[in-house]
């Protein structure tokens, strides 16, 4: 079964990965920020389903190791990137514009720039977040005690 450590270090790059996968259309600068939040966010929750079901037992897999755990997950933040990411990415970009066009020796300048990074901070934190979440469930999949589809009490 895998532990703590090898949940974070696979949360981590797959989370990069996904990361890496979902920046393309933003600044290079940009990109850079989101791929490591995104690290950081695998890297976080890596290891949660073992946080909400703590492995105290050798069958502590219920309904957070579930498939349909996994499955409610990607489905609901698949809704809100198309919702709250879109919106989040279009701020950014004004941000960006606003930055960009003002005089280099302007005082908004790094304050727009910080509110834009932090941002693609976030959106990739929470690209992160989801993968590494999935990135528990799959790794667990592989063990023989497996992950249940729903519940272990329904199964």
């Amino acid at each position: 079964m895998p532990g703590r450590g090898a949940h974070r270090a696979i949360g981590s790059l797959s989370g990069g990965f996904v990361g890496a996968l979902a920046c393309h259309e933003l600044p290079q600068q940009a990109r850079i920020v989101y791929c490591l939040s995104a690290a950081l966010g695998g890297f976080a929750f890596g290891t949660f389903p073992d946080v909400l079901e703590p492995a105290t037992h050798p069958n502590h897999r219920d309904v957070c190791h579930s498939f349909a755990a996994g499955l409610g997950l990607l489905l609901a933040s698949g809704s809100g990137e198309r919702n709250i990411g879109a919106d989040m990415r279009n701020e950014a970009a004004r941000l960006r514009a606003e930055r960009l066009g003002l005089a280099s020796d302007d005082p908004r300048r790094p304050t727009l720039a910080f509110r834009e990074y932090a941002i693609y901070f976030l959106l990739g934190l929470a690209t992160g977040a989801v993968t590494g979440y999935l990135s528990h469930i799959a790794a667990d999949m592989t063990t023989p005690r497996e992950v249940p589809l729903v519940s272990r009490k329904l199964l």
